[in-house]
């Protein structure tokens, strides 16, 4: 009579390749010192409000010299582009986030009143305010100081 069961010297409860413990982990903490996909984009909050949009931006570190906002009929575009000081050689044990250099670009649902924008970055956030369009709308490319 012939056994359909694997010899128990052939079974594995765990299918596929076999890779050695110490060599899986190293390659984890490489793979952990990598910065992950979207660890450059900046978590965005967008808020209606009854005359306004408001729009926050989390992106710790910066200046607000490093922004670029500009605001072309309903697209809202942020740039960052902030350079390390040359001889900064950081030895990252775990790197998740870097918001050196990005670019956000948001749709939005509305035409604004392009002589009252306003942004401000305070505390690690970049906070717009795009006042809604009353009446006649002119379109044009803003470019949005920050303060």
């Amino acid at each position: 009579m012939v056994s359909s069961q694997p010899s128990p010297a052939s079974y594995s409860p765990y299918p596929g390749e076999y890779i050695p413990a110490p060599l899986a982990l190293d390659e984890l903490a490489e793979e952990l010192r990598k910065p992950h996909e979207g660890a450059n984009k900046p978590l965005v909050n967008i808020v209606e409000l009854p005359d306004l949009f408001k729009v926050e931006v989390a992106a710790p570190g910066l200046k607000s010299g490093d922004f670029y906002v500009n605001l072309n009929g309903n697209l809202l575009s942020i740039y960052v582009l902030h350079k390390e000081p040359e001889g900064n050689t950081k030895i990252y044990l775990q790197h998740e986030f870097n918001y050196c250099c990005f670019k956000r670009d948001i749709i939005l649902p509305d035409k604004f009143d392009t002589e009252f924008l306003y942004a401000r970055y305070a505390d690690g956030v970049l906070c717009i305010s795009l006042p809604k369009a009353t009446g006649e709308f002119v379109h044009r490319v803003s470019r949005i100081m920050i303060y």
